[in-house]
């Protein structure tokens, strides 16, 4: 972006240019603009002095009613929608303080718009993580509910198995108590007979002895006293089996139960994760629509930065040695000279803008992005006095604010009568105000090209300058500030239409 140095110094200079020709002028014939109808001279160029007239005010900074006219208090200096600068001008370098502020309000807008995009982007990845994880969670939910489902049935499986061998081990410790039984019978047989082993089947009794006393083999005999030992000996080993496999399934039941506890516990904490999941989605939810109303008046704060350096751009200075206005002027003049009847270059009507108001900043002001010079510009009263011609009011007062005679008007200086042939509408507007720098370049464009054809021709463009004003040294003056712009910038060709 150019920086604009010494901005307040180059408009000095700008105003002393114009007053060192005035003041040389001074001592020369008087310059004069010429009524193309009457053939004769009728105002003052803005070379010679020009009076602000009472009531002239500069354009309010802080418009605030868009029915408001160019010079009442609420005007609203923004450019019309449907008359964009020319896209000839885009690459254009300027300069100016308002469009680096300008600028820098829709950068750091960019900018905080750019953060709450990436803020609402990370805002809903996340929701996507989440709905990612819930769909996870869901199926993972599932498989802990057929696992609780199968470690119920293992538990339940074991609780059966284990009662089936309690049953089995309690049966088969009454089997043994029978037996036991029958060996009490053969204690009694050994007390009868006075057995003096007596504690041979105490121990046979107790199962922990063999049966091998002499009186009970000869009392019951030998087969009998063996078959109820082997049969203690069998049971007392089928109970061991028993409890033991009836200790193993209340371990298997223990553990079943253990397991369906902690698949139990895996199905509930996958619940409680569903359940923050789902309790996080909402949240996510409900920043992201915060996030998108944050989005939404971050973008309207760019729409509002981008569109208040529209008109800062177009009050804008061009950048270029020698080049002193500003870039709503080359876009009138560009327009202007596109539209004109004849072949006629931008710096032609540049030129006339140049000596006559340089470019709208006579009487202190500079022109707004709408074209109006923030001073109205209106010239001496044409009542014959000072060597001016003298002309009775022709448009009521309605251009130059004078019921009694008339005034030279606006940027590219038009007297009223000399308007009202040749006023045209360079903005669109549907109004042909020669106060505005786009309707005053159409109208001097149209006034140029009467009768001629090329003013890139110079013989055609001298002859047009002076029709504008009959003076030889004003075509001089005018003609080297048009070269001087010819040469110091150059503006990319329209664009061939497409075929």
């Amino acid at each position: 972006m150019a920086i604009r140095n010494d901005s307040h110094g180059r408009t000095r200079r700008r105003i002393a240019a114009v007053v060192a020709v005035a003041v040389g002028l001074a001592v020369a014939p008087p310059v004069a603009a010429v009524d193309p109808a009457a053939g004769r001279p009728v105002a003052a160029s803005a070379l010679a002095e020009h009076a602000f007239e009472p009531g002239a005010q500069d354009a309010p900074a802080i418009p605030d009613d868009p029915t408001a006219g160019p010079y009442d208090p609420g005007f609203v200096d923004d450019p019309r929608l449907d008359n964009p600068p020319s896209p000839r001008l885009d690459d254009l370098d300027l300069s100016g303080d308002e469009l680096d502020a300008r600028r820098g309000d829709l950068d750091a807008a960019e900018a905080r718009r750019d953060d709450a995009a990436d803020e609402l982007d990370a805002i809903r990845d996340h929701r996507d993580d989440l709905a990612t994880e819930r769909v996870r969670l869901a199926e993972e939910l599932e498989a802990r509910e057929a696992d609780v489902v199968a470690r119920r049935e293992d538990r339940r499986r074991a609780h059966e198995l284990h009662v089936r061998r309690t049953t089995q081990a309690q049966v088969a410790a009454d089997e043994l108590e029978d037996a036991r039984a029958l060996l009490r019978d053969l204690v009694i047989a050994a007390y009868v007979s006075e057995s003096s082993a007596q504690s041979d089947v105490v121990v046979a009794l107790t199962g922990t002895g063999a049966v091998d006393d002499a009186v009970l083999r000869l009392a019951l005999g030998d087969g009998a006293a063996t078959g109820r030992e082997a049969d203690v000996r069998r049971l007392s080993a089928a109970l061991d089996r028993a409890e033991a496999r009836r200790d193993a399934a209340r371990d298997a039941l223990e553990a079943a139960r253990e397991e369906e506890a902690r698949s139990i516990d895996a199905r509930d904490a996958t619940l409680t994760a569903i359940a923050d999941n789902e309790a996080a989605q909402e949240a996510a939810r409900v920043d992201e629509q915060d996030a998108v109303e944050v989005l939404a008046r971050r973008d309207r704060d760019v729409l509002v930065a981008l569109v208040a350096v529209a008109p800062a751009r177009l009050r804008a200075d061009v950048v270029g040695d020698g080049i002193d206005f500003p870039l709503v002027a080359l876009d009138a003049w560009v327009k202007a000279a596109e539209a004109a009847p004849c072949r006629v270059e931008w710096w032609a009507l540049a030129g006339i803008s140049r000596v006559e108001s340089g470019h709208g900043t006579h009487g202190g002001g500079r022109l707004g992005a709408r074209g109006y010079p923030s001073v109205r510009i209106v010239g001496p009263r044409l009542d014959g006095s000072f060597g001016f011609a003298r002309i009775r009011d022709t448009d009521g007062g309605r251009w130059d604010g004078d019921t009694g005679f008339d005034r030279a008007v606006g940027p590219m200086q038009f007297i009223p009568s000399t308007w009202s042939r040749w006023g045209a509408d360079g903005d669109g507007d549907g109004v042909a105000d020669p106060n505005t720098i786009y309707d005053a370049a159409a109208a001097a464009a149209r006034y140029l090209c009467a009768g001629r054809s090329d003013l890139t021709d110079e013989a055609q463009l001298r002859s047009a300058y002076f029709s504008y004003n009959h003076s030889d040294l004003y075509v001089a003056v005018v003609l080297a500030a048009a070269h001087g712009y010819r040469d110091a910038l150059t503006v990319p060709p329209p664009e061939a239409p497409p075929a």
